[in-house]
């Protein structure tokens, strides 16, 4: 290959690979970055629109809705795994 970026592209893996690489550069320590709340509070609330309330995002099964947490998962190969 002749071209740099494809070379580089290459070496590094996908294409997102380059977009973490910038925000690093830029001062990122992690996605979520750009979205925690400063002093003056979150840049963004996600209003639940049945109660009128700010809501909260917690990550649960999609089959039996109990919350996913570090001590009740444990990580397995997927179908797209090498």
């Amino acid at each position: 290959m002749n071209c740099s970026i494809a070379r580089t592209l290459e070496i590094i893996g996908e294409w997102w690979t380059l977009l973490i690489l910038r925000d690093a550069f830029l001062g990122l320590s992690r996605w979520a970055d750009r979205w925690t709340a400063g002093e003056a509070g979150p840049p963004l609330l996600l209003v639940h629109e049945p109660c009128g309330r700010p809501g909260e995002a917690i990550l649960a099964c999609a089959r039996c809705g109990e919350e996913i947490t570090l001590g009740n998962v444990r990580p397995e190969p997927g179908p797209g795994a090498h």
